[in-house]
């Protein structure tokens, strides 16, 4: 459920560039969603997390796919920045410098993918909260995850 509610966030805010303020308004949560997040919570409190790591584990997982919208924004606001760097990189490893390592990568890189980025991202983070809090019994054990 954390997974999804994540997700959900990350694609309707890349979808909808000019909700982002809202999220950050001052007014507080509308009923609907504090629903969701009130059943969220007893299922992590369920599954062994105690209070102050359940809003952790919440907290960490929304504010990486709030802060991966971000920062795609950033890299594809003027064009694909990304895509760009990725050129400058290997143009970069035409000639000898001091940047042996970046060259490298970028040499073996045929282009950036955002997906890939965030799926790795939300996986680290909830295999790792997964391994760190849930009950050793309740845990997915490779069960397939939300997509």
């Amino acid at each position: 459920m954390l997974e999804g509610m994540a997700r959900g966030i990350y694609r309707v805010m890349r979808e909808h560039p000019h909700w982002t303020p809202l999220v950050a308004h001052d007014s507080g949560l509308a009923p609907s969603g504090l629903v969701l997040i009130d059943e969220l919570l007893g299922l992590m409190l369920t599954d062994g997390f105690v209070p102050e790591d359940a809003l952790r584990a919440y907290g960490c997982v929304m504010s990486f796919a709030l802060g991966s919208v971000q920062f795609e924004r950033i890299m594809t606001g003027a064009g694909d920045v990304a895509a760009k760097r990725l050129a400058f990189l290997k143009e970069l490893g035409r000639t000898p410098g001091p940047y042996a390592n970046v060259v490298s990568v970028a040499a073996k890189v045929d282009r950036w993918r955002w997906g890939d980025v965030v799926d790795l991202g939300f996986e680290s983070l909830l295999t790792g909260i997964e391994a760190k809090y849930v009950r050793p019994e309740r845990r997915l054990r490779g069960r397939p995850r939300a997509t």
